[in-house]
């Protein structure tokens, strides 16, 4: 997997929903360790190759898909 994180300050709202769909899956298949997450491809592809502003419009679209933040979700599963 490449490091090149894209910089730009275009957003993709369907990517964003494509993603947070993702990011929900992985962590609704996790193993119990909050590390076996970040062993997951598409969970690190996606955290280290978007653009902040990408990322800002996955996580909000991760609440309103699922009624919590994303980061709040992953604390609950994994303490």
């Amino acid at each position: 997997m490449s490091a090149y994180r894209y910089e730009g300050a275009c957003v993709s709202e369907d990517l964003a929903t494509e993603e947070a769909k993702a990011l929900a899956a992985a962590v609704r298949s996790a193993p119990a360790a909050a590390t076996k997450l970040v062993q997951n491809e598409q969970v690190v592809r996606v955290l280290a190759t978007r653009s902040k502003p990408q990322l800002r419009a996955t996580f909000r679209i991760y609440m309103e898909l699922h009624g919590k933040p994303l980061e709040e979700v992953v604390n609950q599963e994994y303490q």
